[in-house]
């Protein structure tokens, strides 16, 4: 090869190495793991729901349920052993009728004379098929109580699903709740020093008392530490949001989107409790325990099957107890085939059927109780799912008032301080009512926002928030 071809082949493989790594590097910055900058709240549902590991828990178990359902329905096969051994033993017998246990090998032939520790090859080699042509529904009604248990495992991911969603929601909510707070505090701290400032050259030129600076100089130094405690709770609101996000330790930012804007007013939805996962997954469990009384209702019947085997053996024991020379023992060498078909029934095994049956029939009497009650405390949640709207949007309607209020007094006062008609006192407290209304109008939009992911949880839709969320953002709903 020459030396330009040798040029060429390393550059082939220069490139080749540079382009899977680049390759590599974008799947990772594209990896769906990482959580997206500029969340929003469906889109950390979402993400809450594709990774929060009890969900994934939750799929894995329904998988498992179905291979539940498999391993029920290998009833319908038949069973075929095939075996084969090979051994070296005495042939000493003794007369007389006993149990066979595992430690008393049968032999077989005709009784020799005396008893000797002399030892020959045997060996055996066989297989047995059966099968069960019919079970009166026994098979089946296992079949349906396996089918049962996997709906009650599907069941719990919904609700699983449902309450990692709610959990997002209400984290996200959270965080945009202290970064409001962090905020309307930003604002307080900067109010205050503009009239501690104002304090401050009004004392220097004698118009009013020293006390005064030191009280502006208290309530800047007062607002201060609530902005670094605002913040410090934003900072835990943040991290507990990662956390059910299933992204614990990570950064992130998030968008507030249309929550920040009260939603356009709808008809709340009448209550559908039923339709609820916890009651769907409570009625799942009830069902469970009817399939498993309907199968043992089939359990005490006789079982038949139908038998075929073939097996041959070796042995170099003679029929008078003489052992043959040689090794003809150690393969087998006398065929045998049989075929027929057989009966069993336990007869009292009635009587613990019938205790399983009655232990089964009371565990569902339990749980009909149990989704009876899920029931009632399903409809009150929703009735006061509803109400909590109701009130939140009341409030919200009230605080803008409360705000534009709060801030005309602050102004009024501060024009009252200048002119010497007012207290430093009296401004503080303006100035405390500007920031309590600035944070109770930005909780008031988000109050509306959040009852109705309450509802939503009530309800046990998701679709009934999401929906609202992406209409309010010109999304269209799935």
């Amino acid at each position: 090869m020459s030396l330009r071809a040798i040029g060429r082949s390393m550059w082939f493989w220069l490139g080749l190495v540079l382009m899977t790594w680049s390759s590599a590097d974008a799947v990772w910055a594209q990896s769906p793991d990482r959580l997206p900058s500029g969340l929003t709240i469906d889109h950390a549902i979402q993400f809450g729901l594709d990774h929060y590991p009890s969900v994934r828990v939750a799929l894995a178990r329904v998988e498992a349920a179905k291979s539940g359902i498999d391993l029920t329905r290998t009833a319908y096969l038949p069973r075929v052993e095939m075996g084969f051994q090979q051994n070296m033993g005495t042939f000493n017998k003794a007369s007389g009728v006993f149990f066979m246990t595992p430690y008393t090998p049968p032999i077989w032939g005709r009784q020799g004379d005396g008893v000797s520790y002399r030892g020959a090859w045997g060996s055996a080699a066989g297989t047995m098929a059966a099968w069960e042509p019919f079970d009166f529904g026994l098979r089946n009604a296992n079949v349906e109580a396996a089918r049962a248990a996997e709906r009650q495992t599907a069941a719990g991911v919904t609700l699983t699903q449902l309450d990692v969603g709610l959990g997002v929601g209400d984290a996200f909510f959270m965080v945009l709740m202290a970064q409001q707070t962090v905020e309307a505090m930003k604002g307080n701290v900067e109010r205050r020093r503009v009239f501690s400032d104002t304090v401050n050259v009004l004392v220097k030129n004698g118009l009013r008392p020293g006390v005064d600076a030191s009280r502006a100089l208290a309530e800047l130094a007062m607002a201060r530490t609530q902005l670094i405690q605002a913040e410090q709770a934003e900072g835990i609101a943040r991290a507990t949001l990662a956390e059910v996000l299933g992204a614990a330790g990570e950064q992130f930012d998030i968008r507030p989107g249309p929550l920040m804007t009260l939603p356009g007013s709808s008809r709340l939805p009448e209550p559908a409790p039923w339709a609820h996962p916890l009651a769907v997954a409570q009625k799942a469990t009830a069902d469970v325990f009817q399939k498993r009384k309907e199968a043992l209702d089939r359990a005490w019947v006789p079982r038949f099957d139908l038998m075929a085997g073939f097996s041959s053996r070796g042995s170099s024991w003679e029929r008078n107890g003489n052992r043959e020379p040689g090794y003809g023992g150690l393969f087998p060498d006398v065929p045998n085939w049989v075929g027929g078909w057989t009966m069993s029934f336990q007869l009292f095994d009635f009587a613990s059927i019938r205790a399983k049956r009655l232990t089964e029939e009371h565990n569902q009497q339990a749980e009909l109780a149990a989704y009876d009650q899920v029931i009632q405390a399903l409809t009150g949640k929703h009735f006061k799912a509803v109400e909590t709207v109701k009130g939140a949007n009341r409030i919200a309607e009230n605080t803008p008032i409360q705000l534009t209020a709060a801030r005309d007094t602050e102004v009024q006062a501060r024009a009252r301080y200048q002119t010497g008609l007012a207290t430093v006192v009296e401004v503080a407290e303006a100035q405390q009512l500007v920031v309590q209304a600035s944070i109770d109008d930005a909780l008031a939009r988000l109050g509306v926002w959040r009852s109705i992911l309450g509802l939503a949880g009530a309800r046990g839709d998701l679709g009934l928030f999401l929906n609202l969320v992406r209409s309010s953002t010109g999304q269209r709903n799935p």
